[in-house]
């Protein structure tokens, strides 16, 4: 037996280690079309390797020499940062360094447009047109930018004729300046150098080419969330059209351009009413965007595993809606009826839960839409593993309480319920069954916050401290008797410790005052106070400040009243 170990020892001693990973040198030189110095552009003067992994970054030498090392063997790309448009590189390394590389940063001009509308009309959606007409051979293709409010071009040196295509009936381009240069009626003329801007002016036909579009909002539940506005998409109009909600439902557009539009009503939510319009040439007033008819719909999320319930939240037609399940999983929500995209919001999804089944009745949402009928009896089930997922234990301790005293702990997670654990008197706190994820812990005490982060991963976490910083805020009043003032003066109160710097809070004219104070005895008297008054009384509750100080020595529960009288 001995011997079959001893053999197989100097067999594994005379096995070959696994040959390790090859790397190599990519290396060449940057030249750029505009004669500048390789390093002297200040958003072009990195170079990046980007590959299967984190990209190699290097700054750019004087000479424009570049060489990346230890590169393995793949795909890549190289291309200059961080703000520089052109064709990224393709490099493939295989079994040797890849030398000899000549990286060419175009040289080219950004030209940033503005659009004006005459008399304020709605913008329009068109392209500009960027013509090259000097004497480049082969002529280059034309540049075609989408334009709205703004647009951005980025092009060679040279002539260029500027045009526009798309404008709406009634729009017509009444003039385009590229500085102090008028390109509508001559060529645009780019050199070499920093960013153009140009100003592009709509005019418009009389009458206008836009209309108003009048309707109502019918068929919203009481139940529901009730909108408060309006809105109109459309692929021809630049922007997003925005009307006030009537308390009676009726809303009116005043500026519409012709076009299909989608209308919704806001805040966006899975019951929102939705409409479709086409608008022509005259004033629409009869415009219905109908609310859909609610449906109630129970639903159970299982899930394999002994982990806590998630905080499981679904998107409607882009509209975020929360279950917000019990402890046992069963969850009540309100959908529309009809046919819906559903799906469960990742970010909703604690990590290590995979989705395993979203079904509604025999649908597979996974799979199909959601269709809802008022007779429906069917639930919304969701299924998760989160077998992989291993619960531990989070431990620490809590600095500087007083009092631990109904202190508790709340431990936090955006996609978890809250759970809390008692501080014990010597300051320790335990949780179990703690998913890993990230947390914040924080104490349920007034005054100032006091909590800490904790990420947990797959052992138990025993050192989380939070500090209590032993401060607190005390707010307060001043108050006026038999003054004619509709607001009180603005004074000065002072909080002054036996030892160290006094504290002083102000009533900014509307008789607030707030202190942040540590836990202690002060001295409570009021300064700089205008004349005309006199202080009556300062309490705390029952206590007089005038003649004994003022006690912290844990959660505030009264506030600091000053009572001024006028004098006669």
């Amino acid at each position: 037996m001995i011997k079959a170990l001893w053999l197989t020892a100097i067999l594994l001693m005379q096995a070959p280690a696994p040959a390790p990973t090859q790397v190599f040198k990519v290396s060449g030189t940057i030249v750029r079309e505009d004669k500048r110095a390789p390093d002297s552009v200040p958003n072009a003067d990195r170079i990046l390797l980007r590959g299967a992994g984190a990209p190699k970054v290097l700054d750019i030498e004087t000479t424009g020499a570049f060489e990346f090392t230890r590169v393995p063997p793949g795909s890549y790309e190289i291309v200059i940062g961080p703000m520089v448009a052109m064709e990224p590189l393709k490099v493939i390394v295989t079994d040797k360094d890849v030398t000899g590389l000549r990286v060419v940063v175009p040289d080219l001009v950004s030209v940033r447009g503005t659009v004006i509308v005459d008399g304020g009309g709605p913008y329009p959606r068109f392209q500009m047109v960027f013509n090259r007409i000097d004497g480049t051979e082969p002529r280059p293709a034309q540049v075609n930018i989408p334009a709205a409010t703004l647009f951005a071009a980025t092009l060679s040196p040279g002539q260029y004729q500027v045009t526009a295509n798309g404008l709406p009936n009634g729009y017509a381009l009444k003039s385009m300046t590229l500085g102090a240069t008028d390109v509508l009626t001559q060529p645009m003329s780019l050199a070499s150098g920093e960013a153009q801007s140009m100003t592009v002016t709509l005019g418009v036909a009389a009458p206008s080419p836009w209309v108003k579009v009048r309707g109502r909002v019918t068929g919203t539940s009481a139940t529901a969330q009730q909108p408060n506005s309006v809105t109109m998409t459309s692929p021809s109009a630049a922007d997003t059209l925005t009307a006030v909600l009537q308390k009676d439902g009726s809303f009116e557009f005043e500026k519409v351009l012709p076009g299909s539009y989608t209308a919704h009503t806001l805040p966006l939510t899975s019951m929102s009413a939705t409409g479709t319009l086409t608008v022509g040439t005259s004033d629409v007033t009869n415009f219905e965007v109908r609310a859909p008819q609610p449906k109630e719909i129970r639903g159970r999320i299982i899930i394999e595993g002994s982990v806590p319930m998630p905080r499981l939240a679904f998107t409607v037609g882009g509209a975020p809606l929360p279950a917000n399940p019990q402890q046992d999983g069963t969850f009540t929500i309100t959908m529309p009826e009809g046919e819906r995209q559903i799906s469960v919001l990742p970010a909703s999804v604690p990590a290590g839960y995979t989705l395993t089944a979203f079904t509604y009745g025999t649908t597979d949402l996974l799979k199909n839409a959601m269709r809802i009928a008022a007779a429906d009896t069917a639930e919304l089930n969701v299924g998760f593993n989160a077998r992989a997922v291993k619960p531990v234990n989070v431990s620490g301790r809590v600095t500087g309480l007083l009092t631990t005293k109904g202190v508790r702990v709340v431990l936090m997670n955006p996609v978890l319920a809250s759970t809390e654990a008692s501080v014990n008197p010597d300051g320790s706190f335990h949780f179990s069954g703690i998913i890993p994820g990230n947390y914040n812990a924080r104490l349920s005490l007034s005054g100032l916050t006091a909590g800490t982060s904790i990420s947990v991963g797959e052992r138990d976490v025993s050192d989380a401290v939070i500090e209590y910083p032993r401060q607190f805020v005390v707010t307060g009043h001043v108050l006026v008797e038999g003054g004619s003032a509709a607001n009180p003066p603005q004074i000065t109160i002072e909080a002054k410790p036996a030892t160290g710097r006094a504290t002083t809070a102000n009533g900014a004219g509307n008789g607030v005052i707030m202190f942040t104070l540590k836990d202690g005895e002060y001295n409570v008297s009021v300064r700089d106070m205008p004349s005309g008054y006199q202080v009556k009384s300062i309490v705390y509750g029952t206590t007089d400040l005038q003649t004994v100080p003022l006690k912290i020595d844990g959660p505030v529960t009264w506030e600091i009243i000053v009572r001024l009288v006028a004098s006669r």
